[in-house]
């Protein structure tokens, strides 16, 4: 764990990490409403990305995948809007979200 953390640190600025914690897995919250937003396409990513339902399983599911580790990664990353709701920036800012996660990815297998 504090090899992680020494590597995120190294490499927030490289990989545009805004801000990260590490939190206890059992503390992430999962949410029906947020999964019920999901299924009425409100972003309209429903079925386009693994990262979305349905290709990503139950909110049960999800749960138990996350509690089968002891801590969690979150960051955030940032995007810029020309107005409140750019929702052409929004989708662009999420596609970038998604890269810089692969990347976060790459770098954390690199070392283990």
């Amino acid at each position: 764990m504090q090899e992680i953390k020494r590597i995120i640190l190294r490499n927030r600025e490289n990989l545009k990490i805004h801000e990260y914690a590490f939190v206890e897995s059992h503390r992430v919250v999962f949410s029906s409403e947020i999964r019920d937003l999901c299924e009425r396409n409100a972003c309209g990513m429903y079925g386009k990305t693994w990262a979305c339902p349905p290709g990503l399983g139950s909110v049960e599911y999800c749960r138990q995948k996350c509690r089968a580790y002891h801590h969690a990664l979150v960051f955030s990353s940032l995007g810029q809007l020309q107005k409140e709701h750019d929702v052409k920036a929004w989708h662009e800012a999420r596609v970038i979200h998604e890269a810089i996660t692969e990347e976060v990815i790459k770098v954390i297998r690199f070392q283990f």
